[in-house]
């Protein structure tokens, strides 16, 4: 009684340790969570500001732009083009185009890319980058262009376009104090991109626009600029911005960029539906990478894309490393207080689970599988309860064990191991019978559905290939128990119908 009593004290005292532990470690984990949000929180919030510090810098010289081109002799060409013939609107946007192409031209040698006036009703008038394309109606699509012109007053902002996406900055114009229409002086989302390569010195950033707005807005022939991101099924990246910026700084140590968006795609995508600024952080080639989403939004307020910035992130490999050593530090205190009853307890429960457990597998050994299948016997005989047994055996296992040695054998083993454990958990004990074979009971199962059970068992085998991708197949006997069976026999015939089974060629359910 004094033994049971001094070992219920020592689970209580261990017990207690353990509570603290697990609470202090709680707390350092959720500190750590919130100072996480707060590093990723400011990482995109300095992305954010950089980039409108960007775009406040164009809009500021777009502003002087639009101070130097637009005079009385434009003024009076958008008055023709909003009260002309047809013939008159088409020879003014000759004039227009003949006025203002060698300032076209200069412009953007500044990076910027388009100079697009509109009528007052909304149409393009003139497409400076795209001269030829003229005549639709950009209300519905525009809505820079439909506040411009309704209120009469500057727009400025990301907007998608039907030709290009950028930044842009629209002015209504005035002919004697009467609206007649307005002009964009915009930049590309490359040119963006660019300005922020020039600022950062170790960092990629790229663009994703969302694949309903391109499909809804791009003309027909500017489609096939537009790809599938691997990173998610629902954005685009634009061919032409990435072939205008510069060559990927971590290209190389990624392996390849398309390659690796395509790694993190199950932890991306999800987010990126969000429509919400998020960040991540992924270990690649030992290496800690930070990526982090800024949301993109329209001029209208809705989301359209991202624009995301790849780095290298130091600060966030201390920062793990620093949460490491507190937890290390933590556990190692609790550890030395409770030595003495972990030991006690461990050396126990060791002894106990090595009696029992296969060490390579990790599965029942020979002798206890003998101990479950005798209860099950019990079981049978007491209620009926019915049973199944099968036995897998690894076919040509032998030789690949001698061709790629027994530790590769041994990853095989394991493999397979888990395979069958995975798909049995629920309802069967898994044990290493001997060699490269293994055997399942399943309780409460017909042989019908152990036989089911066992082809999917096999099929799934089938999918572990080898390091020369040689197909690895096993061969099951299955049966189930009834009432003139004993262990001797029961056993027997499912090795039985095991054999018979690599009889008729292997790879196959018997």
């Amino acid at each position: 009684m004094t033994w049971i009593k001094h070992k219920k004290s020592l689970i209580m005292y261990v017990g207690a340790l353990f509570l603290l532990l697990v609470l202090l470690l709680v707390f350092a984990h959720r500190n750590t969570m919130n100072e996480r949000a707060f590093y990723f929180d400011n990482k995109n919030a300095a992305f954010g500001v950089q980039i409108d510090a960007t775009i406040d810098r164009y809009q500021v010289f777009s502003e002087y732009v639009y101070g130097q081109l637009i005079d009385e002799v434009v003024l009076n060409i958008m008055h023709i083009a909003t009260h002309g013939t047809e013939t008159e609107k088409a020879h003014a946007r000759t004039v227009l185009y003949d006025y203002l192409i060698d300032d076209y031209e200069t412009i953007i040698e500044y990076d910027f890319r388009q100079l697009h006036f509109h009528t007052v009703t909304g149409d393009s008038f003139l497409r400076f980058h795209a001269p030829e394309t003229y005549g639709d109606n950009l209300f519905d699509i525009r809505h820079s262009i439909y506040v411009a012109n309704t209120e009469g007053i500057k727009v400025s902002g990301f907007e998608e376009g039907r030709v290009y996406n950028g930044y842009r900055f629209l002015y209504p114009l005035f002919y004697q104090d009467e609206p007649v229409g307005s002009v964009e002086i915009s930049i590309s989302i490359a040119t963006a991109i660019n300005t922020l390569y020039s600022v950062y010195d170790d960092k990629d950033v790229f663009f994703f626009i969302e694949k309903d707005v391109v499909e809804r807005l791009v003309f027909d022939e500017y489609l096939d600029n537009y790809q599938v991101t691997a990173l998610s099924s629902n954005y685009y990246y634009d061919t032409v911005v990435n072939q205008a910026t510069p060559p990927r700084r971590h290209e190389k140590d990624l392996g390849g960029i398309g390659d690796f968006f395509t790694s993190i795609n199950h932890i991306v995508c999800d987010q990126m539906l969000e429509k919400q600024d998020f960040s991540i952080i992924v270990r690649q080639n030992a290496t800690h990478y930070g990526l982090h989403f800024n949301s993109l939004y329209n001029i209208s307020g809705e989301h359209v894309g991202y624009l995301m910035v790849l780095e290298e992130d130091l600060e966030y490999a201390n920062f793990i490393n620093n949460h490491r050593v507190t937890v290390v530090a933590m556990s190692f205190f609790f550890l030395i207080l409770s030595f003495g009853g972990v030991y006690y307890l461990n050396t126990r429960m060791i002894y106990k689970v090595q009696s029992r457990i296969d060490p390579l597998t990790q599965t029942y050994n020979r002798r206890y599988f003998m101990q479950i299948l005798n209860k099950a016997f019990d079981q049978y005989h007491k209620s009926n309860q019915p049973f199944a047994l099968m036995i897998l055996d690894l076919d040509h296992f032998k030789t690949m064990n001698d061709t790629h040695g027994h530790a590769y054998g041994d990853r095989v083993l394991i493999a397979v191991a888990q395979t069958i454990q995975s798909l049995v958990s629920d309802v069967g004990t898994v044990a290493r019978w001997g060699g490269e074979e293994f055997v399942v009971l399943l309780e409460n199962t017909s042989v019908e559905a152990a036989r089911n059970l066992a082809e999917t068992m096999r099929a799934q085998i089938v999918t572990l290939h080898d390091q020369d991708n040689t197909t690895l197949t096993a061969s099951i006997g299955v049966t189930s128990v009834d009432t003139t069976d004993d262990l001797d026999t029961l056993i027997q015939r499912a090795d039985t119908y095991l054999y018979q089974a690599k009889a008729k060629g292997r790879n196959c359910v018997i």
